[in-house]
């Protein structure tokens, strides 16, 4: 009889901690600095509000192992189609952003928003939201998604000595998050031999160039054919 009633308050234990992770956090001001930033964990809601002009909310979140993140921002409709929100995700500094400069996705009052996917080694980082245009005191609530992963490029690596290290044969996932970001790529070859590049994307209905691809030389600087060639891939087809 004891076993079976230690037994069934463990299960009950267990549904209770289940039901806690299900609510959302709430902030708790103040959080307006790097330096006061509210903790959070990844795929579990906070909500939280700007009051005014002034009010930024930070948040300090810890990712365990290499992977990716995306930021998410999830809000009651207003009639604007202005962004409300700016979304920052910064390097454990506070300071640089983790693509190398300064980034923000901003999140309109008619939409929900979401970051790009962004690839992240495993250590601190933090979020900022900003105010927008003005529309205070309306709840939001954050997400910081998360997926571990060795297959994805990982911020920043704008520039050839911050390449992303990764092997031939293998699927790699990536974004671009705005018109300064280049997403560089570092291969050894062991043995002579030829490669191509294959590059694949969600299909968008535009025949517009979205992406270029260059080779280069171990250099960073010279082309493969001591030239500067790249491919350009539309958005209606994988290149």
């Amino acid at each position: 009889m004891k076993r079976f009633l230690i037994s069934l308050a463990f299960v009950i234990f267990l549904f209770s901690l289940c039901v806690v992770t299900a609510f959302a956090a709430n902030e708790a001001e103040p959080n307006d600095t790097k330096d006061n930033a509210n903790t959070i964990s990844y795929n579990s809601y906070v909500t939280g509000n700007i009051s005014s002009s002034s009010d930024d909310d930070w948040y300090k979140i810890t990712i365990p192992y290499d992977g990716y993140i995306t930021v998410s921002l999830e809000h009651e409709t207003l009639s604007s189609s202005s962004s409300c929100w700016n979304i920052y995700v910064y390097q454990e500094d506070g300071i640089n952003c983790v693509n190398g400069y300064s980034q923000y996705w901003g999140v309109k009052g008619n939409s929900n928003g979401e970051t790009s996917h962004i690839g992240l080694r495993a250590g601190i980082y933090y979020i900022k939201l900003t105010d927008g245009t003005l529309h205070r005191d309306v709840s939001y609530k954050l997400r910081v998604n998360y997926t571990s992963s060795n297959y994805t490029e990982y911020e920043p690596n704008s520039n050839p000595s911050k390449a992303t290290e990764i092997d031939v044969n293998k699927d790699y996932h990536g974004s671009i998050a705005g018109s300064s970001d280049d997403d560089w790529y570092k291969i050894t070859l062991t043995n002579n031999g030829y490669i191509t590049v294959d590059f694949e994307h969600e299909l968008i209905s535009s025949s517009t160039l979205y992406w270029s691809i260059s080779v280069y030389k171990s250099d960073g600087v010279t082309g493969v054919h001591d030239y500067n060639e790249y491919w350009s891939i539309s958005g209606n087809e994988n290149g």
